[in-house]
């Protein structure tokens, strides 16, 4: 949801075995500073935590765990923008490990 301030919030499940670890953590943050241009804040309400997505350690420090829902709040001038960049982020990121594909080698470039 788009306020007049230019605000969206949204809420996102972590479906991934392990949450939100150091290795994607890491990944997040890259994600924010290299291409975004908004504020990132990641809430998590069930703790009353919140962490800003450019800094690593206070968002390991949220403890975000497999199925745990966080509110995603993406506030600037660009704010459509980039909730739409990180929600296809954390989509691909943060889905289950059984949803992500398994690369089979080419049959020519093998050595099997």
């Amino acid at each position: 949801m788009l306020d007049s301030m230019g605000k969206i919030e949204f809420d996102f499940e972590f479906k991934n075995e392990h949450g939100l670890h150091a290795r994607p953590a890491g990944e997040l943050v890259k994600e924010v500073k290299e291409n975004l241009t908004c504020d990132v804040t990641i809430e998590v309400p069930r703790l009353n935590k919140t962490a800003k997505a450019d800094k690593l350690f206070t968002l390991m420090g949220l403890g975000v765990k497999k199925g745990e829902i966080v509110k995603v709040i993406v506030d600037g001038e660009n704010a459509e923008e980039d909730s739409k960049i990180l929600k296809t982020f954390l989509s691909e990121k943060f889905a289950p490990e059984s949803e992500t594909p398994v690369k089979i080698p080419d049959e020519k470039n093998s050595n099997i």
